[in-house]
């Protein structure tokens, strides 16, 4: 016997059938959409499969509407300071 999963869009049971798995969950093929946002509420909603998803924490997007990794102010940070001293040693060579 199998035990039915949630839709990790709408919630609703999932049966084998009509079930695609992605980023650790079930969906429905016709939940299977775009959770990436166009402006400030639409939602891009292209239909995905297996090929385009792209997962980021447990949501699905399009290749388009991925959320790209920020750097963080320690990153920046530490590239400045590389930067510097990059600047101050070519300054010292040229002297």
């Amino acid at each position: 016997m199998f035990k039915s999963k949630q839709c990790g869009n709408c919630g609703k049971t999932v049966y084998p059938q009509e079930r695609i798995d992605a980023g650790r969950k079930a969906w429905h093929k016709w939940c299977f959409r775009c959770m990436g946002e166009i402006g400030e509420c639409k939602k891009c909603n292209i239909t995905l499969n297996l090929k385009t998803v792209r997962v980021h924490e447990g949501k699905i997007y399009c290749k388009q509407h991925v959320p790209k990794p920020k750097a963080t102010a320690v990153a920046d940070t530490i590239a400045m300071r590389e930067s510097r001293k990059a600047q101050e040693l070519k300054a010292a060579s040229r002297e």
